[in-house]
């Protein structure tokens, strides 16, 4: 069975990554740091991104292998949207596998190809309801993550629970970005933010 993952990134400034560090020194559990690298594949055959009607690369459907100091896993992640097609949260099948450099391998000598290379060093917090990720990604810059870790029968709902903690953290304003770090990556002239405010 697929999770549901509904999540909100943010791309921080310095006085809200100071803001940020300060509650969650005070009301949250850290619970590790993490290197994670994250190659993303595509069968050239079957590709699984094109480019939109926005004129930029996209995809539904992105496979992941993933290099990580806790663990290595494999994933497929399945994007919804609303009827304005935005992307409101996906669908998330993830395997925890014991060597994510030959599965790698292994699909390569299939002939899938890398689609892009993702380099993060994430800090892990626990907070009721919430986990909450802290990263520095290569090429990119400083992001927060903030994902729910409770079931909701609505995905509304959920993008509510997360601007309740936003608003609790002290970011009344931010600029979400709308999309993940591989279409940031895929498309660098391209801004995926939008102006917030609660």
């Amino acid at each position: 069975m697929p999770i549901k993952e509904i999540e909100y990134k943010i791309q921080i400034t310095g006085m809200q990554m100071k803001t940020l560090e300060k509650w969650l020194s005070g009301k949250a559990k850290f619970i590790k740091n993490k290197h994670q690298i994250d190659y993303y594949l595509e069968d050239p055959q079957k590709p699984f991104t094109f480019i939109n009607k926005k004129g930029f690369k996209d995809a539904i459907d992105y496979f992941r292998i993933r290099i990580d100091n806790s663990g290595d896993s494999t994933c497929l992640k399945h994007f919804h949207k609303d009827n304005l097609g935005n992307y409101t949260h996906c669908d998330e099948y993830e395997v925890k596998v014991e060597n994510g450099i030959e599965l790698l391998t292994l699909y390569k000598t299939l002939g899938y190809k890398e689609l892009i290379v993702i380099d993060k060093e994430r800090k892990v917090y626990e907070y009721p309801g919430f986990e909450i990720g802290v990263d520095t990604v290569k090429g990119l810059g400083n992001f927060v993550e903030v994902e729910l870790k409770k079931e909701v029968t609505d995905v509304k709902d959920g993008h509510r629970l997360i601007e309740k903690l936003l608003l609790e953290i002290g970011i009344k304003e931010y600029n979400k970005q709308n999309r993940g770090y591989v279409s940031m990556m895929l498309n660098p002239d391209y801004d995926f933010a939008t102006h917030e405010e609660i």
